[in-house]
């Protein structure tokens, strides 16, 4: 069965996505509002990785639709939630449904510097805002940033 399925963070870029889902298909650029870029992690001792939260509707959260087969996407990790979202905006101006996976854990964490400067180039191929990737930068919320 066809799904869309709402990329951020790394799997923008088509290659981690062929390794998730073989068989997906980019579609296009999105956004869900409402949303905001954070690093997280299982514990406070490791890396972040990227995840999104609840925030203020000015806040949002841009990212790539992909075509997955339903049946290759993994099963959440255990501190992750899969969405159902109906209020997500795709480039041609129309709001689709899509899954979207994030965390619910509360642990920031700062990113490694390889991992960071993958989502940046996705954010610079896709022509994206740099603005939310800099709020989830913030030096302030990620102490062990300032050495990078």
């Amino acid at each position: 069965m066809k799904a869309l399925y709402f990329a951020y963070g790394s799997n923008m870029n088509i290659e981690n996505m062929k390794k998730i889902a073989p068989t997906c298909k980019k579609l296009g650029r999105a956004s869900i509002q409402g949303f905001r870029l954070r690093f997280t992690s299982q514990s406070p001792a490791s890396e972040g990785i990227c995840s999104m939260e609840r925030s203020s509707f000015k806040d949002m959260v841009q990212g790539i639709i992909y075509e997955v087969d339903h049946s290759q996407l993994p099963r959440p990790f255990i501190d992750s939630e899969t969405s159902l979202m109906d209020a997500i905006l795709i480039d041609s101006g129309r709001f689709v449904t899509a899954l979207v996976y994030y965390s619910k854990n509360n642990h920031l964490a700062a990113p490694r510097e390889d991992y960071l400067m993958e989502i940046h180039q996705s954010y610079i191929s896709n022509q994206f805002d740099m603005r939310s990737l800099e709020d989830a930068l913030n030096k302030e919320t990620y102490p062990s940033l300032m050495e990078m």
